[in-house]
């Protein structure tokens, strides 16, 4: 299943959310839920609402800010 990607999803949304406004429009911060929850909204995006495309904006930009920590996480030997 291919996720659409955040540019394509933010010319719906029309805005950028911040992780601070992303993480009280989505429903858990476990990043299995966000990837699945992405996945669904993904499925049909023809059908999302308004506020189904800003849901699908927040899961995405809380996937890459945790994508982005992982990589700044220092490596343990």
């Amino acid at each position: 299943m291919n996720i659409i990607d955040i540019a394509t999803v933010r010319l719906h949304t029309r805005r950028e959310l911040t992780v601070a406004e992303a993480r009280g429009l989505v429903i858990s911060a476990n990043l299995s839920v966000l990837k699945a929850q992405a996945a669904a909204l993904s499925l049909h995006p023809w059908l999302n609402t308004p506020e189904e495309w800003l849901q699908l904006e927040a899961c995405l930009v809380l996937i890459e800010e945790r994508r982005r920590n992982l990589r700044r996480a220092p490596q343990r030997q």
